[in-house]
């Protein structure tokens, strides 16, 4: 079953849910070994994410994760957002512009971002 651009917005509009979900678990993970501000940061990231998601009109996947990609490295501090950002530019790039994603592309991608 392929998958695109709504799919992937789609997608991630449920990980910024899930995220604010479980914002004060990752807060209190991150206390035990830094300064308890991942949540707050991640949450912070994928809120902006979303709003300019409502303001962008990506056309492919690779667009989203992009958007995705640059949103992170901007917002989330620390490590964080250029780890997770980095990430998502690599699968960007390995999504390229295709119209859909397929197992096989979604397997590429994320291979591509553990770069």
């Amino acid at each position: 079953m392929a998958c695109g651009t709504a799919g992937v917005v789609a997608a991630l509009t449920a990980a910024a849910d899930t995220v604010t979900a479980h914002r004060d678990e990752l807060v209190e993970l991150d206390r035990v070994i830094g300064d308890g501000d991942h949540g707050e940061n991640l949450q912070r990231g994928f809120r902006t994410f979303m709003v300019a998601i409502g303001r962008a009109t990506p056309d492919k996947p690779g667009a989203v994760l992009k958007l995705l990609a640059t949103t992170l490295i901007s917002t989330v501090g620390g490590a964080a957002g250029p780890l997770y950002g980095t990430a998502c530019l690599r699968a960007a790039a390995s999504i390229g512009d295709a119209d859909e994603l397929t197992a096989d592309t979604v397997v590429a991608a994320l291979k591509a971002a553990l770069g």
